[in-house]
């Protein structure tokens, strides 16, 4: 089957898993206007925690690092030969009317900046969806957190630039 194609309008539980379970290999999800939305909101420095890392020098991306984790924070990663990115990495969950994320905030320039919660909480409404979408009619309960990842690899390997 290969790709397969979906549209947002027409998620139902189980549908994306169904799909899975014909054969397709990935499914492309159209028709919610809200992607771009989103997407834009991540290149803006003012949605998504300051600068992008790739925007920063190594001494500042590291005041946005955890230690040890490498499911939330900044962080390059580089495997020889392979590949490599750059990412920005947040987990986050409701929590009554907000969603509480981590890391809260991240270090661009001088000054702390937290991630918009309008953001957040689209990602969430369609990041439910899809796993809906994916897990069986009853099988999806609210005790689970998201993680959003936005990751940068290079153009090209090796050489100069």
């Amino acid at each position: 089957m290969g790709i397969a194609h979906a549209s947002y309008s027409d998620l139902e539980p189980g549908s994306l898993g169904e799909l899975f379970r014909r054969g397709a290999q990935a499914v492309v999800v159209d028709g919610d206007p809200r992607v771009c939305l989103l997407w834009q909101r991540l290149l803006d420095d003012k949605h998504f925690g300051g600068q992008c890392p790739w925007e920063l020098s190594l001494m500042q991306m590291a005041r946005n690092h955890r230690a040890g984790n490498t499911d939330a924070g900044d962080m390059a990663r580089f495997a020889l030969r392979g590949f490599a990115h750059v990412a920005r990495k947040i987990v986050f969950a409701p929590d009554r009317d907000r969603m509480r994320v981590y890391p809260r905030t991240f270090w661009s320039g001088e000054a702390e900046v937290g991630v918009d919660q309008e953001l957040l909480w689209a990602t969430w409404e369609i990041g439910t969806a899809l796993l809906k979408g994916v897990l069986p009619p009853d099988g999806v309960d609210r005790s689970y957190a998201m993680s959003l990842e936005f990751l940068r690899y290079p153009d090209r390997f090796g050489g100069s630039s």
